[in-house]
């Protein structure tokens, strides 16, 4: 299994009302377009902006693997994620299942706004 691309379409559509709006001398992160942005203004009033999403990977806080999904319960029987001090995620596992038949692999994407996305994939193995 491996995490090959994960896509975000969220917006809030204020950078710019917040940029205006903004103290001199503050900052916010806003999520624009797709991307979370820093958007400072410094004390003379000159806004910049700095994604900080630079990359796909960026997004995904942590997923995880059921390899053999039957009920309405995930169980986390492989995951990777992401700390402070560990940014690195692994982004493939493999699995052997013992015994032939058909399985139900679910995947769960948690994002960097704590959004759950879910994958379900149908496998048979002979």
């Amino acid at each position: 299994m491996e995490l090959t691309d994960f896509s975000v379409f969220y917006s809030q559509g204020l950078a710019d009302s917040i940029a205006a709006e903004m103290k001199d001398g503050k900052s916010e992160v806003v999520c624009d377009a797709g991307a979370l942005v820093k958007i400072s203004k410094d004390r003379q009033g000159v806004i910049t902006r700095e994604v900080l999403t630079k990359k796909w990977t960026d997004w995904v806080d942590y997923w995880a693997v059921d390899w053999d999904f039957k009920d309405d319960t995930f169980h986390n029987q492989w995951q990777s994620y992401r700390t402070r001090k560990n940014l690195k995620l692994e982004l493939s596992v493999s699995h052997e299942y013992v015994e032939p038949g058909k399985y139900v692999v679910v995947v769960k994407v948690i994002d960097i706004l704590g959004n759950d996305t879910t994958k379900t994939l149908q496998v048979e193995i002979k």
